[in-house]
C-alpha cells in the first residue's frame, strides 16, 4: 500500500481503507510528449464499471500507461528484478483523494479526473509504485520522491512546478520537494543515482550512508548544497 498526500495537505490521509489506497499530492496539467518507439510492456486490464461515461479518457489512460511503462523501467533500472505481466487500472465513483496504489491495482477517483482531464501524470506516479514494488514503503519520502521524480522530470519535465521554500522544504517532505532534490542530483553528481536507490529499496537494503557512497557527500551535506542553488533563484 502507497500513502500519498490529500492535495491540501502535506500530511498522508486515509481515503479508502478497505481498498488500501490514499489520496496523491500536488498535481500540475502540462505533459510531455510520448516516448519515441516505446513498446507497450505491460497490460492494463480497465474496469470502468462505476464510470461509463468516462469510458474515451480512461481508453486514453490504459494507452499512456502502456506506451509509458517501458520508460519508467527504463528510469529506475527495474528490468532486473521481476515485473507484473498486468495493471489494474479501476475507477471509481467517488469524490475523495486522486489516486493511490496496492500492489499492481490503480485506484483512481473518477470526480478528480473529470475536474482535471489532463491529469494524466498522476496516474504515471502511481506506475511507478507498481514498478517500485518494494518490500517495504520506507523510506517514504524517498519513495514518493522517485515517484514524482519520474513523474515530473521524466514524463512531464516541461510541467510548471511551483518554487521550494528553502526555509521550509525539507528533503524529507517527499513528493515534489524530494523530486526535485533528485532531479539535482542526477544532474550534478550521478546520472544513475535513481537507478541506484530504486534497486537498493527494491532490495531492502537502503541506508543514509548510500548518498555518500555515490556522491562522496553525505545527504545533509547535498541538501545543503541543493537549498542554496533554491535561495540563488
Amino acid at each position: 500500500m502507497w500513502y500519498e498526500e490529500k492535495k491540501s495537505s502535506r500530511l498522508p490521509v486515509l481515503v479508502l481503507a478497505a481498498a488500501g489506497w490514499l489520496a496523491t499530492a500536488w498535481i500540475p496539467t502540462a505533459r510531455g510528449d510520448d516516448p519515441a518507439d516505446a513498446k507497450p510492456a505491460i497490460q492494463v486490464d480497465l474496469d470502468m464499471s462505476e464510470v461509463p461515461e468516462m469510458k474515451d479518457w480512461c481508453l486514453r489512460a490504459k494507452e499512456i500507461l502502456e506506451q509509458w511503462y517501458p520508460k519508467v523501467v527504463e528510469t529506475l533500472g527495474a528490468s532486473s528484478y521481476p515485473l507484473p505481466r498486468h495493471i489494474k487500472l479501476i475507477f471509481k465513483n467517488s469524490k475523495k483523494g486522486i489516486a493511490g496504489t496496492a500492489g499492481n491495482q490503480i485506484f483512481c477517483t473518477a470526480a478528480w479526473f473529470k475536474a482535471h482531464p489532463d491529469d494524466y501524470g498522476a496516474l504515471v506516479h502511481e506506475m511507478v509504485h507498481v514498478v517500485q514494488a518494494y518490500p517495504k514503503y520506507d523510506p517514504p519520502w524517498l519513495v514518493e520522491g522517485i515517484a514524482d521524480y519520474v513523474r515530473f522530470w521524466v514524463y512531464e519535465p516541461g510541467a510548471k512546478r511551483p518554487r521550494l521554500n528553502p526555509a521550509r522544504a525539507r528533503y524529507q517532505d517527499g513528493y515534489k520537494t524530494t523530486g526535485a532534490f533528485l532531479a539535482w542530483l542526477v544532474a550534478k553528481y550521478d546520472k544513475d543515482l535513481v537507478r541506484k536507490l530504486n534497486t537498493a529499496c527494491h532490495k531492502n537494503q537502503y541506508e543514509e550512508s548510500l548518498f555518500r557512497q555515490y556522491t562522496g557527500k553525505d545527504l545533509d551535506a547535498l541538501w545543503s548544497e541543493f537549498k542554496g542553488t533554491l535561495t540563488a533563484r
